[in-house]
């Protein structure tokens, strides 16, 4: 159940292949009814209500038939017709991938002249991402993916390398690695947390500050980048990929990171970080938390904290490729 805009959404997903068109129906009261194609493996169901309607469906026949219980509690019933383009997944074949055909290159952010967010005890990104980098490395390599690292030592890299070093690797996904931090004029300690950004234009203040601090050193990549190129690639269908992949890598960072810490979930958000920008691939930014944290900053620098980041990270994946359509 979504709440959005005092709208409640209550969104089911099917293991099915849909090949006909979306349905959309207002069937009264306010409530509307949507029936479409997720991924090949996933047909998606939303019934959307102005009130937390309770709201069900059975499919009976090729016919599906929508329960609700309105705002009086009374029990009414819909029947969309026909669906005979849905064909329900055999379990056994459904979301079957190979990884060792799958190549993801990870970004370790910063590196060398560029140290990235400086944190307390002299703690820098560059080394803290890059240790995060190459365990997620050795984890999904671990795992049978073909896996390369932009860079493994202490070196800098332009943004536009970065991306162009995994679109020549044809590479299924970009994953780049960052930590965050807050000036020196805010509250250290107030600040905390993991989120994950995919590419898109935003109207948040916050995202676009982060964003902003990471594309801070290499401005020649704003300047090669031109606005109509970065408008271009806005408009693929990537961007939903990359947010499906952001969404997946989020959750699995931390259901590991919960089973032996405490982690706010600040969430899977939009930003224009220029480092995603020339990938043609679905691609993401992790900031991994906070070195500016006195807490979390030692943590982040820890074998053991890092390797829950690549677990969940590997997992993420994991779940990614089960559900998409490639």
């Amino acid at each position: 159940i979504w709440k959005n805009n005092s709208k409640f959404k209550n969104i089911f997903d099917i293991k099915a292949y849909y090949s006909g068109k979306s349905i959309n129906r207002k069937i009264g009261n306010g409530i509307s009814f949507r029936l479409a194609r997720y991924t090949n493996n996933i047909t998606r169901v939303v019934i959307e209500a102005g009130y937390p309607a309770k709201t069900n469906f059975k499919i009976v026949n090729k016919q599906i038939k929508i329960f609700i219980v309105n705002k009086n509690g009374l029990k009414k019933f819909e029947v969309i017709p026909s669906v005979k383009q849905l064909k329900f997944t055999d379990k056994k074949k459904i979301n079957k991938f190979s990884r060792k055909n799958k190549i993801i290159v990870i970004d370790a952010g910063h590196g060398g002249k560029d140290s990235g967010a400086v944190g307390t005890r002299g703690l820098k990104e560059k080394n803290i991402v890059l240790k995060t980098a190459l365990k997620t490395y050795y984890e999904l390599k671990s795992r049978g993916y073909t896996v390369y690292l932009t860079r493994s030592r202490d070196y800098f890299i332009e943004l536009r390398d970065r991306t162009k070093f995994a679109n020549d690797k044809k590479a299924d996904l970009f994953i780049s690695i960052h930590a965050n931090s807050v000036p020196r004029r805010y509250p250290k300690n107030r600040a905390h947390g993991l989120e994950t950004y995919f590419l898109s234009p935003t109207k948040s203040t916050r995202s676009m500050r982060v964003a902003e601090k990471e594309n801070l050193v290499d401005t020649k990549t704003m300047n090669y980048f031109s606005k109509f190129t970065f408008l271009n690639i806005l408009n693929r269908s990537k961007i939903l990929e990359s947010n499906k992949l952001a969404i997946d890598i989020q959750n699995g960072i931390l259901r590991n990171i919960k089973t032996r810490f405490k982690i706010k979930n600040k969430g899977v958000k939009k930003a224009p970080f220029w480092v995603l920008v020339g990938a043609t691939m679905p691609s993401i930014l992790i900031e991994i938390g906070y070195v500016s944290h006195n807490i979390e900053g030692a943590r982040l620098n820890t074998r053991a904290y890092q390797k829950l980041i690549a677990k969940g990270v590997a997992e993420g994946i994991e779940n990614y490729f089960k559900n998409s359509d490639s």
